[in-house]
């Protein structure tokens, strides 16, 4: 077991803690905002996590709940949802440190992945097929960035964006399986939701990044744990604010 994630492990930690809170939740006392979702769910999936992982979940970043709140409303957006994930990943270029913490490689393939979802249509689709044109597009993309060489401190961003877009879309394909009342909620839910997870990662490492940076003026390969693990944060923020909000009919 180890106290943070290795990249392969992003999905699979995300998957972990959102089932957790699954398990844990009184559907009769949920809470109204993407936000106070969020602070009452956390310590369940962290509990989950550090049950099955042995992680450590005690690595706060200051500001970090504002930020994700900032961030929030565009994995929550209802028009034009294609572009959540390349819309999240605009907005976190505007930082100063993007560029210094950004590779090429993780450049082209954060495009990549917002190209597929601008451009995919669900239209006239079940949530089983988008699931399964999504799991397909993510084992490409997995399968092109492990033929990749990656020098150090580079690839996390990218690399954990495609295993939480795998995991996620197999963890809610499954859910809605077994599910049958909550299918209703539309194939154009899963599509937004695999998307704001895959986001939430992206916005959690750029958060970490963001806060290691201002503090050293340089990234330590011994802190990749920890930053990968504040994606996997990021993407539970996702799913708990926004997807949990759907299931549960809350905003």
């Amino acid at each position: 077991m180890s106290a943070y994630p290795s990249l392969s492990e992003t999905g699979a930690w995300h998957n972990t803690g959102c089932d957790t809170i699954l398990a844990s939740v009184d559907t009769n006392n949920i809470p109204q905002t993407p936000t106070d979702r969020w602070t009452t769910y956390q310590k369940h999936g962290n509990r989950g996590i550090s049950l099955v992982y042995g992680a450590d979940t005690s690595y706060h970043i200051t500001g970090e709940s504002d930020t994700f709140a900032a961030y929030i409303s565009i994995t929550e957006r209802t028009n034009n949802i294609g572009y959540v994930f390349s819309d999240s990943r605009a907005k976190a270029s505007t930082y100063s440190v993007w560029s210094s913490a950004v590779s090429s490689q993780d450049a082209a393939i954060l495009d990549s992945i917002g190209a597929f979802f601008n451009a995919y249509s669900a239209s006239g689709k079940t949530y089983a097929q988008i699931a399964q044109d999504f799991s397909a597009k993510a084992s490409s993309l997995i399968t092109y960035y492990n033929s990749l060489t990656w020098p150090d401190n580079t690839g996390e961003v990218s690399g954990g964006a495609l295993y939480v877009m795998q995991s996620s879309t197999n963890l809610w394909k499954e859910w809605l399986d077994s599910n049958p009342s909550k299918q209703n909620l539309g194939p154009q839910a899963i599509y937004q939701v695999v998307q704001a997870d895959a986001a939430g990662y992206l916005i959690g490492w750029t958060v970490a990044v963001i806060d290691e940076w201002s503090s050293s003026g340089t990234l330590n390969i011994n802190n990749q744990g920890k930053r990968m693990g504040k994606g996997v944060d990021g993407a539970i923020y996702a799913s708990t604010g926004g997807w949990f909000g759907k299931i549960w009919g809350k905003k």
